[in-house]
């Protein structure tokens, strides 16, 4: 029978809003429940027989190890895999948070294969914060080859510095206002993301994170459990609507590079004549609001199909030369 595991949201605001709340002993937040300890990872000593327990491999295990992962994250593993089995590796790309999926099409126009993950397509199985989606998410990264490549177009919504009068984050307090929800499943959304990043360093998978240059994600605690290099670029001259500033993250920065971009003045001053203007709003207390057009906002959020172009093509120079 399958261990009766109860996913549960945080009843009480925490730092980093923990993936489970299992056992009592979690160093992110406290459950309801007794301890629950994952006996599987104490019973045999060797790597072997914990990563054949968790149904991945001796080196992905290891990583885990070394970056001490959370137990309650490892007892998901286990779940995912006595739900799903042995997976097989398909995958050379697969795109979170997609959007319209052009990182993934690219990569298919290259003969790669590649899948995505994209709320969209699914409210249920495709959503990142709900149980089933993030089983799926496991189940994507398990069927990545070695060395294959994860873009991450995480949810900045909560990190930027449009909404900083809500989540009160800040380069001193990047976790926010933990009393808020919006803010917790932010964070929560980020401790998710490095766990599953975390799963697939074993296997040398090299991850791209895309940010907004105002977004304070890297602040997150658990964000410097990779060692990331950062690039910045511009979207706006890879053909999207407006010039849209962005930060690449990754662990190695031989993928990254080609990406840079460095805007001259004549397209800022393009970009500053082609912009919709933002108004503000002044409170007494001191308090200032944006008021921007959402429409536009969400079609910021969507990749340039040369962009898409751009990173599958490093991916495959990196692949030619750093991971033969």
């Amino acid at each position: 029978m399958l261990p009766k595991v109860r996913f549960a949201r945080p009843q009480q605001p925490c730092a980093s809003a923990c993936v489970l709340e299992l056992s009592s002993d979690s160093s992110d937040c406290e459950g309801e429940e007794p301890p629950l300890k994952l006996r599987i990872i104490h019973a045999g000593r060797r790597s072997f027989c914990a990563a054949t327990k968790l149904g991945i491999s001796t080196k992905e295990w290891r990583s885990l190890k070394r970056s001490k992962a959370p137990q309650d994250f490892l007892l998901v593993v286990h779940l995912a895999h006595r739900l799903q089995g042995w997976v097989p590796m398909r995958n050379h790309i697969v795109e979170m948070m997609a959007g319209l999926g052009h990182v993934a099409a690219s990569g298919r126009r290259s003969s790669l294969d590649a899948e995505t993950f994209e709320i969209l397509n699914s409210p249920i199985q495709e959503n990142f914060l709900c149980d089933p989606g993030f089983l799926y998410s496991l189940y994507l990264q398990k069927t990545l080859f070695p060395k294959a490549m994860v873009h991450w177009d995480t949810v900045c919504s909560s990190w930027i510095w449009a909404c900083r009068a809500i989540t009160k984050r800040s380069e001193l307090n990047p976790m926010g206002d933990t009393t808020v929800e919006f803010v917790i499943w932010g964070n929560c959304m980020v401790s998710r993301m490095m766990l599953c990043i975390l799963l697939t360093r074993g296997k040398e998978v090299v991850p791209i994170l895309e940010q907004p240059l105002t977004s304070i994600m890297d602040g997150h605690k658990r964000f410097k459990a990779v060692d990331w290099k950062q690039v910045s670029t511009w979207l706006g001259l890879y053909g999207a609507t407006c010039a849209k500033p962005t930060k690449l993250f990754s662990p190695d920065l031989y993928l990254i590079a080609p990406l840079y971009r460095k805007m001259g003045r004549a397209d800022k001053d393009r970009f500053e004549k082609e912009a919709i203007p933002v108004t503000y709003s002044y409170y007494k207390d001191g308090r200032v609001k944006t008021q921007s057009f959402k429409g536009n906002m969400k079609k910021s959020q969507q990749y340039p199909v040369a962009y898409a172009d751009a990173v599958v093509e490093s991916f495959k120079v990196w692949k030619r030369v750093r991971a033969p």
